[in-house]
């Protein structure tokens, strides 16, 4: 498996986290929901930023500016 690294500016990640910590639990019994996932598209123009607390699910997607492979993780 590879490593999937992808670059998000400090100032556009800031601008969508209050909005996706609505979403995200502060105390589950399912740590999934703790997380958010991050996907780079397969042409590289998007990044998407997923929050799900399997009521709610709430996207961001940001022009992406970086180079790199396309792939998902979450953090």
């Amino acid at each position: 498996m590879t490593k999937t690294e992808i670059e998000i500016p400090v100032a556009e990640l800031k601008s969508v986290l209050p909005g996706l910590a609505k979403i995200v639990g502060r105390s589950t019994t399912l740590p999934v929901l703790n997380c958010i996932k991050v996907t780079l598209d397969a042409e590289k123009q998007f990044v998407s930023l997923q929050a799900n607390n399997l009521d709610e699910i709430a996207t961001v997607r940001l022009p992406n500016a970086a180079t790199g492979s396309s792939g998902q993780g979450a953090g």
